[in-house]
């Protein structure tokens, strides 16, 4: 899967957090290196000083997709479930963008 269509369902995810729960862009993040070395690719801090303090996200979101005609399979997302249960990851968004 292309990172293109990676990148478009975070920031369609994004756009979900700011419209349907009024984050702000100065709470939101993309790629954001955690204290683990894993990287979130979507972090939100409770509050933008937190943020602008450096300090690690409140809720770290790793997102994975398939291509479109994919059949979701559970086995097919284990090793990225896995990470994200590693990294204490609070979301795990797999999307095969149908």
């Amino acid at each position: 899967m292309s990172n293109k269509i990676k990148d478009k369902l975070a920031l369609d995810f994004i756009i979900r957090l700011k419209k349907a729960y009024g984050y702000k862009d100065n709470q939101i993040g993309s790629n954001v290196k955690l204290q683990s070395g894993f990287i979130a690719d979507i972090a939100i801090w409770a509050t933008p000083q937190s943020k602008e303090n450096k300090l690690e996200p409140e809720i770290y979101i790793l997102v994975v997709c398939k291509s479109e005609h994919t059949r979701i399979e559970a086995e097919d997302y284990i090793e990225n479930f896995e990470a994200a249960s590693l990294s204490n990851m609070t979301f795990y968004v797999a999307h095969n963008m149908k």
